[in-house]
C-alpha cells in the first residue's frame, strides 16, 4: 500500500466533526479502487469515497427447479450424425431458461469483468437394448483384450466419453435470438482442426464442463488370466455438475443474456496432423434415440464488476 504520512495527534488537540469527516480523504482517489488507496482488504470499503465494485448482478432458475428428483424431467438427446445437436437448458414446457440482462443489457467497457456461476441436477439414461453403446462397432475408446486361456477376445472401453455443458451469450440485441459461445469457448466445429471429426479444441473450452454419462464395471476373474465377458453398465444416479466462467473485456460490448447448453456424446481425440491439438470430438456411434441426459433444475447467477 502506498505510504501516507500524518502528524501524530498532540495532547489537547481539538477533534471535531470536520476533522473526523476528513480523516480518510487521503485514501480516496478518483476512479478505481487500486494499489494507490487500498489493497488486500487493508481498509473497509465503506470508508472509501468510491462506488461499488459490482455494476450488475442477476440470478435465474434453470429447468424446473425443485429439491425432488421427480417429474417433470427434460431430455437432452445424444447426437447420432453430423451436424451435432446442441440443446439449450429448458423447462418441461420447452421454454428456455437463462439469464436475461434486460432491455438494455449489461454494457461493459474495457477492463470490466463478467463472472457467471451455474449448477444443474442431471442423471443419464440408457434405454437401449443392450445398454452398451461403448461396444457399438467403431465406437471410440475401445480396446481388445485377449483371453490368455485361449478363449475369445474381449472388448473394453477407456471410459472417457462425456457430455459437454457450456455457456453461450447474445451480444447483439435484447431479442435474444443470436446465441453464440462466450469468449474463450467455441461452439462445435465441423471437421474440427482439419480432421474428419466434429467437435471442440480443448484450449477453447473456457466455459465448458464435462459430464460423465455412465459407469462400466466387470466381474473380472483373474484366475488363469481369464477375463469375464459380463459387463455391467450403470447409468449415473442424480448428481450436480457445475461451472464458473470469468471474462475480462478489452473492448466495449453489451451482454444481453447468458444461457447453458448441453451436447454430446464426445470423446478425447489427438489430432496427429496440424499442430497436434488435443480435441473433444463427437462419437456418433454412441448416439441413440433412447440414450439421453435427463435434467431437473438448477441455478445460474452472474455479476459484472467494474474495471480495476
Amino acid at each position: 500500500m502506498s505510504r501516507i504520512v500524518r502528524a501524530p495527534v498532540d495532547a489537547g488537540e481539538v477533534i471535531d466533526d470536520s476533522v473526523l469527516n476528513a480523516t480518510y480523504n487521503d485514501y480516496a482517489q478518483t476512479g478505481a479502487i487500486d494499489e494507490n488507496n487500498v489493497r488486500d482488504q487493508a481498509f473497509d470499503l465503506p470508508h472509501l469515497n468510491n462506488v461499488s465494485i459490482v455494476k450488475f448482478s442477476a440470478v435465474a432458475l434453470l429447468g424446473d427447479a425443485n429439491m425432488l428428483h421427480t417429474a417433470p424431467l427434460v431430455q437432452y438427446p445424444s447426437s447420432t450424425a453430423s451436424p451435432p445437436i446442441v440443446t439449450s437448458v429448458s423447462n418441461a414446457a420447452g421454454t428456455p431458461t437463462f439469464l436475461n440482462f434486460g432491455p438494455g443489457g449489461w454494457p461493459m467497457v474495457g477492463g470490466d469483468v463478467l463472472r457467471v456461476w451455474w449448477n444443474l441436477g442431471v442423471v443419464s439414461f440408457i434405454g437401449m437394448a443392450p445398454p452398451t453403446p461403448y461396444l457399438n462397432p467403431g465406437a471410440m475408446g475401445q480396446y481388445t483384450l485377449e483371453d490368455r486361456a485361449a478363449g475369445p477376445s474381449h472388448i473394453v472401453t477407456d471410459g472417457f466419453h462425456c457430455w459437454l455443458a457450456y455457456l453461450q451469450w447474445d451480444i447483439t440485441s435484447n431479442a435474444l435470438t443470436n446465441w453464440v459461445a462466450v469468449s474463450g469457448q467455441m461452439d462445435p466445429e465441423l471437421g474440427v482442426k482439419g480432421t474428419a471429426k466434429d467437435g471442440f479444441e480443448l484450449e477453447r473450452l473456457a466455459a465448458g464442463t464435462v459430464v460423465s454419462p455412465y459407469q462400466v464395471t466387470s466381474d473380472g476373474n483373474a484366475r488363469n488370466g481369464k477375463v469375464s465377458t459380463t459387463l455391467s453398465t450403470q447409468a449415473h444416479g442424480w448428481y450436480a455438475p457445475y461451472g464458473m466462467y470469468c471474462f475480462t473485456t478489452n473492448i466495449a460490448l453489451t451482454v444481453f443474456g447468458v444461457r447453458l447448453v448441453i451436447t454430446g456424446l464426445l470423446h478425447p481425440f489427438f489430432n496427429p496432423a496440424g499442430n497436434q491439438e488435443n480435441l473433444l470430438v463427437y462419437d456418433y456411434t454412441q448416439g441413440d434415440a433412447l440414450y439421453f441426459l435427463l435434467a431437473r433444475g438448477g441455478r445460474m447467477s452472474a455479476v459484472q464488476m467494474r474495471r480495476s
